[in-house]
């Protein structure tokens, strides 16, 4: 207010120092940054691949396998080269300033939030151990599932995948070119075991961990009804780890689950 009071006001300057008083700075940068990232992706020299047909001169070099991906379109990352190794979405290393009270400037660096998680995957059936970023984590959340986040086929989507995100949804792809399903000429399933459970003779199809999956709340009831309030599913993993399949089915038929409602079932 000190330039009100030594200076005369007239109503353009009024309007303009209102206009200057209330104007907003935008507190966050992170369109910027996106944008800073986008460009180090698009900016990418890719060298391309001669593509020989019969009757070309044979090449200097023949690799002596065949390649296990396709290339990905924009090519290995020049800046921040570990984002190779993982999801991080187009984040990079930020550079800047820290300004004291004096004005003193220290150069320092941005991190990007990088987390370690073992994320589930439908189509290969597998936990797939990963670096990603804490936003590419959020984002695979809300799409519903990594195999969801990987098969999305958007511009911006396929520039957060990097490299390792396009071997991963190549994986999928495979995965579930694989397990789609065939027509009658299928081989059949072989049991998972065969003999004698409880007196009566059982071929099981089912799985050890889907037995061990239908097993935890039979033996969590038994646990709660001895007064252990306190069973896990890690104590419940540390319990039977070493348990085979016929061990498990007998511990079934222990707590009288009706064998004949799996695969297979149970003869007399």
């Amino acid at each position: 207010m000190e330039i009100l009071a030594t200076r005369k006001c007239t109503p353009t300057s009024i309007k303009f120092l209102k206009g200057f008083l209330l104007a907003k700075r935008p507190f966050s940068s992170e369109g910027n940054i996106l944008q800073r990232g986008w460009r180090l992706v698009e900016s990418r020299r890719v060298a391309e691949r001669p593509v020989y047909r019969v009757g070309d001169d044979r090449p200097i070099y023949i690799p002596r396998e065949a390649l296990k991906y396709p290339d990905y379109p924009y090519g290995d990352p020049t800046v921040f080269k570990q984002s190779s190794r993982g999801l991080y979405g187009g984040a990079v290393k930020q550079f800047g300033n820290r300004i004291s009270e004096s004005k003193h400037k220290i150069r320092r660096t941005w991190m990007p939030n990088i987390i370690r998680k073992s994320l589930w995957s439908e189509a290969l059936n597998r936990l797939v151990r990963m670096r990603l970023t804490a936003k590419v984590y959020r984002t695979i959340s809300k799409e519903g599932g990594l195999d969801r986040y990987l098969l999305k086929d958007k511009p911006a989507r396929v520039k957060e995948l990097g490299p390792f995100g396009w071997r991963l949804r190549y994986d999928v792809l495979k995965a579930l070119e694989k397990g789609a399903p065939v027509e009658k000429a299928a081989v059949p399933s072989v049991p998972q075991f065969e003999g004698e459970i409880g007196g009566k003779q059982v071929s099981v199809h089912c799985t050890r961990g889907k037995l061990l999956h239908l097993l935890y709340p039979l033996e969590r009831l038994e646990q709660e009804s001895l007064g252990n309030q306190t069973f896990t599913r890690r104590k419940f993993r540390e319990m039977y780890y070493k348990f085979d399949v016929k061990q498990v089915l007998e511990k079934l038929n222990e707590y009288e689950y009706d064998l004949n409602s799996l695969h297979g079932g149970a003869a007399e």
